[in-house]
């Protein structure tokens, strides 16, 4: 079995208020640093933001699954 980190599309972030955005995720420079971050993450080719710590992304910025380990 293989389990996924969910992600949001970085476009669908950025259409948010500042509000919304702010519901959704935190950034320590708030909306605007957020806004920035995303830009850049998006000039680079990523246009996913994964939720939390993914150590196997896509090219994409989501998550490229991780295969559960046996027990």
């Amino acid at each position: 079995m293989t389990t996924w980190h969910i992600h949001m599309p970085i476009s669908a972030l950025l259409r948010k208020s500042d509000k919304r955005l702010m519901e959704t995720l935190t950034h320590p420079g708030g909306a605007a640093g957020a806004r920035a971050e995303l830009r850049q993450m998006l000039d680079a080719g990523r246009t996913n933001l994964v939720a939390g710590p993914c150590d196997n992304q896509n090219p994409d910025g989501s998550c490229a699954g991780h295969p559960d380990q046996e027990r």
